[in-house]
């Protein structure tokens, strides 16, 4: 069985704030970050 997952707005903010946070310091943490809630997310489908 296939899910679709859906974030919440406020999900979807908080992804941008860590992405906005992050990306002047750790720009590959952001991108391991992005490849991570993807896969889990994936996952969960």
């Amino acid at each position: 069985m296939i899910y679709t997952v859906e974030f919440l707005p406020i999900a979807l903010s908080d992804v941008l704030e860590i992405n906005k946070y992050l990306s002047p310091y750790y720009e590959s943490t952001v991108d391991k970050f992005i490849r991570n809630l993807t896969d889990k997310v994936n996952q969960i489908k």
